[in-house]
Parts: structure tokens; C-alpha cells; sequence
């Protein structure tokens, strides 16, 4: 999941949460616990961008071309 929010912050945690339980066939009855989770890791990595730009700055690049 922090690799889906690291690549595109637009997506929601519900979105990345319903791509992991397709992809990893997990049982749906999971899903509010799994848009939680999600939650938490956007917070975490929206944090870490905020405190450490320099490492998203390729990914911006990247973006951009």
C-alpha cells in the first residue's frame, strides 16, 4: 500500500484498499480494517514527504517527463 501512495497520492485509501484485497484475495469482509490501514500509511507517508523532500524529488521528476 505505500508504494501505491508513494507512486500517486490521488489515490484514496477505500481505491488502494479494494486493489489489495483483489490482488492478494483477501476476504472482503477485511476491507474496513484494510481502509484504516490504508489511512494510517497515507498519514505516514504524507508525513515522510513533508520531512524528507529530497527523497521524493525523483518521483516528481519522473512525473513530469
Amino acid at each position: 500500500m505505500e508504494g501505491q501512495f508513494r507512486r500517486d497520492m490521488n489515490k484514496t485509501p477505500r481505491k488502494t484498499a479494494s486493489i489489495a484485497v483483489s490482488y492478494f484475495r483477501i476476504n472482503p469482509k477485511m476491507l474496513p480494517f484494510l481502509i484504516k490501514t490504508a489511512q494510517r500509511i497515507k498519514l505516514r507517508v504524507r508525513a515522510r514527504r513533508r520531512l524528507h523532500p529530497e527523497e521524493f524529488a525523483d518521483l516528481r521528476e519522473a512525473g513530469k517527463a
